[in-house]
């Protein structure tokens, strides 16, 4: 009876063994900017994709940062501390930011925008501009998510401004990932505006 399991038992060892020997051991790093990356005991970096770190996934993008308190590119949430939430309805109701304010996209060619439902994530670099004057008062880095609710508007600046309907921006957003020339308008973590300027 017992010899009948022992070539199971054998499969089953090895394939342990054969997944721990490609499993790559190493350690967090914390930069300088407060952002995370994982360096490999043997010099490498995981980027683009998932990586299972001590029975956790995480999320590295193109340069090997860890995202955190975000939507992954392929359409997951992880927490404020990277980790996958399996929860994405809780986890898109947790993470919603406070932000107020105009915020300005239109010198930026690296900036993302996906869009899960009504929560609109933006991650790269920003002006904020002062209402009045839209002289710049400082810029800075988003990694966020906002609300967007019925009564947000999409304009469209090119010689005159064109208003654009949510279904026409959900769209453009699902196959574009960018609003060019992007400038948000943000109340307490709600956009009021979204335009497109020339």
């Amino acid at each position: 009876m017992k010899k009948r399991y022992l070539p199971v038992l054998v499969l089953l060892i090895c394939a342990f063994l054969s997944l721990t020997a490609f499993a790559r051991s190493g350690y967090w790093v914390l930069s300088n900017n407060g952002r995370w990356w994982y360096q490999y005991t043997d010099g490498g970096y995981p980027s683009n994709g998932w990586e299972l770190i001590d029975n956790t996934y995480y999320y590295f993008d193109a340069e090997g940062w860890m995202l955190a308190d975000t939507i992954t590119p392929d359409g997951y949430w992880v927490g404020p501390d990277g980790a996958w939430i399996p929860d994405g309805a809780a986890a898109a109701s947790a993470s919603i930011s406070n932000r107020s304010g105009t915020y300005d996209f239109i010198y930026s060619d690296n900036y993302v925008m996906k869009l899960n439902g009504n929560t609109l994530q933006v991650t790269g670099n920003y002006r904020i501009i002062d209402d009045d004057t839209w002289e710049t008062i400082a810029t800075g880095y988003m990694d966020e998510a906002f609300q967007i609710t019925d009564n947000t508007r999409f304009y469209e600046v090119t010689e005159e401004l064109t208003e654009l309907s949510q279904s026409t921006i959900r769209q453009y957003l699902a196959d574009m990932g960018t609003f060019i020339h992007c400038r948000l308008i943000i109340v307490n973590g709600t956009i009021v505006e979204l335009s497109e300027g020339a």
